[in-house]
């Protein structure tokens, strides 16, 4: 970190940046995951298999246009 703050002048310190699932980052991507998951999680889930099942079902039907 020392190197990176010294060589680069642009370079901001991880201290500063917003956390990893922050929906601030990108709110598209946030919206879109978000309506993914409450489409998967409508039912009980069983197992990882039928999770997996469920999940790539769900993706390839899903409407990535969100208004």
């Amino acid at each position: 970190m020392q190197l990176l703050t010294r060589e680069t002048l642009d370079f901001i310190a991880a201290s500063t940046l917003w956390p990893a699932n922050s929906p601030d980052l990108n709110s598209e991507d946030y919206r879109i995951c978000r309506k993914l998951q409450e489409q998967v999680f409508q039912g009980w889930i069983d197992d990882v298999a039928q999770l997996k099942s469920r999940f790539i079902e769900k993706w390839e039907h899903f409407n990535q246009m969100i208004n």
